[in-house]
């Protein structure tokens, strides 16, 4: 944050301090709202990416499932017709 001080014979002129901290201040609370909307912004992106992740684990973890299903019956075909 900055600091102004502007001297003169009767001492420090706190007034065009103030003016200057309230207008960095203001810019830093301007930063801080920009930086809630863009926060709110990935955290949306975020649960997206999240749900579209869940899916894709569901959908592999069927395809695994069948696969696994697929072999097993296959496997216990071979056995039945070797007469195991």
């Amino acid at each position: 944050m900055r600091l102004y001080f502007r001297s003169c014979s009767k001492g420090i002129l706190i007034e065009e301090t103030n003016k200057y901290l309230t207008a960095d201040i203001n810019k830093f609370l301007s930063n801080i709202q920009k930086i809630q909307e863009e926060l709110k912004e990935l955290k949306g992106r975020a649960e997206c990416n999240l749900h579209s992740l869940e899916k894709a684990y569901e959908r592999i973890k069927k395809e695994i499932d069948a696969s696994v299903n697929f072999f097993y019956s296959f496997r216990k075909m071979s056995t039945e017709d070797k007469g195991l």
